[in-house]
């Protein structure tokens, strides 16, 4: 059998215990100044950014709506325009019933 000590140290030449001395001693240094760095610049909300301006510019693209006045030439009857709103309510997964269909003579009445 090989002979093996085991209580030898890993340190074996003055070049490494110099090297692990001024390591165990920079190393806690380092961390602790990288620690303070992250303590004292922690981002901060800028204060402009919670104005009701700010906040609204921000949510706009999502929440703008838009109403057109309808093109020329296009004129729908309120039948019609019922109608175009239910399917498209019944196409986004809607339950609503179909509308009876007016005669036109008494749609044009009005």
């Amino acid at each position: 059998m090989a002979e093996h000590d085991e209580h030898s140290s890993f340190i074996k030449t003055p070049q490494q215990l110099i090297t692990i001395v001024v390591l165990a001693f920079v190393v806690p240094i380092v961390g602790i100044v990288l620690m303070v760095q992250l303590v004292l610049n922690r981002p901060h909300a800028d204060p402009a950014a919670l104005s009701p301006e700010a906040i609204s510019a921000r949510i706009q693209p999502i929440g703008k709506v838009e109403f057109g006045a309808a093109r020329a030439g296009t004129s729908l009857t309120d039948q019609e325009l019922a109608s175009a709103t239910v399917f498209m309510a019944n196409q986004a997964g809607g339950n609503l019933k179909e509308l009876a269909a007016k005669s036109a003579a008494s749609d044009k009445k009005k």
